[in-house]
């Protein structure tokens, strides 16, 4: 019998989902809970893997056949060399695309629409106008990346009457976008646009595209929001353009570093909104997006029966 673990948060519902399709055909262990020792071991006996185990643990496992990730990014495995050729590597790309765009529309409208001003001013008990705000309704978006979050993030968009491009690597058309354009035309779009999203992922040609020269392009009154990787935005690029009086501010639910450095200085700037990387939190928060997940997780547990190829195969 197959050996299939599981290192994620895993529910009464969903274990009984699992053991109802699934138990003939896989031994099935939970070790979420488990001390990292005892899932280290575990793993050295597992076939398969629903989670995240360390890299150290993938190369010395000699059983295992597939990595089902629980993330949308690959990079903890992807970004670096070692990851064994035999194994199958899938993520869950498609869960995360709803909750994502919600929040980067929340966001939006929370700086467009100054709620940040009048959430201090309530706690002081303070009745006042605090000047002209902004609509989505006839802004033009630039979305960077058209994957599966960045084509939900356009559909929210589209859906407020903005104007919706996008870029990515060709020019192959994506569902909600207004237009396509490719990086070499990056600089010629960031400067028409009212908002920009980052949505790529971590990799080598995404890394430190956002930098002085390109913020500096961007309007004076633009928006910056990055959900994608943190490692999109050049070190310091941000907090210069910004002390600069350049944008009108940035959303941040990623940074290069994270947690953010207590000392960084983007903390104290008023026209700037952190979270701690929850845009679209795996386990724990948003029950439909869990049940996103583990829908994926059981769709590709039925295809590697049938030897069928996986969904969203990243290493094959």
């Amino acid at each position: 019998m197959r050996e299939l673990l599981i290192l994620v948060p895993c529910d009464e519902e969903q274990k009984r989902k699992l053991e109802q399709n699934f138990q003939k055909d896989y031994h099935i262990t939970y070790a979420c809970d488990d001390e990292k020792e005892i899932q280290k071991e575990k793993v050295m006996r597992s076939e398969i893997i629903i989670g995240e185990p360390e890299m150290e643990w993938i190369q010395n496992a000699p059983m295992l056949k597939w990595v089902q990730m629980t993330w949308a990014g690959t990079d903890k495995y992807t970004n670096y060399p070692g990851f064994p050729e035999n194994v199958l590597l899938t993520n869950a790309t498609g869960a995360f695309g709803v909750v994502i765009s919600e929040y980067v529309i929340g966001a939006v409208l929370t700086m467009y629409r100054r709620f940040p001003q009048y959430w201090k001013n309530m706690e002081k008990h303070v009745w006042k106008d605090m000047g002209s705000e902004r609509c989505i309704c006839g802004k033009r978006v630039l979305i960077l990346g058209t994957g599966n979050i960045g084509t939900e993030t356009a559909k929210r968009f589209k859906a407020f009457g903005a104007v919706v491009s996008g870029i990515r690597r060709t020019r192959k058309r994506a569902e909600h976008f207004d237009e396509i354009h490719v990086m070499d035309e990056l600089n010629e779009e960031l400067q028409k646009a009212d908002i920009v999203v980052g949505c790529l992922p971590n990799n080598a040609k995404t890394a430190g595209i956002m930098n002085d020269e390109r913020f500096g392009t961007m309007k004076k009154d633009a928006l910056f929001v990055n959900v994608g990787r943190g490692n999109l935005v050049e070190p310091g690029a941000l907090e210069r353009t910004l002390r600069k009086g350049h944008l009108l501010g940035a959303v941040l639910d990623v940074t290069k570093t994270e947690p953010l450095p207590f000392e960084n200085s983007l903390w104290d700037m008023e026209n700037v909104m952190i979270t701690p990387h929850i845009a679209g939190p795996s386990f724990g928060h948003d029950k439909a997006t869990e049940d996103k997940i583990w829908e994926i997780c059981r769709e590709n547990l039925k295809r590697y029966l049938r030897n069928e190829k996986l969904q969203n195969l990243i290493l094959s």
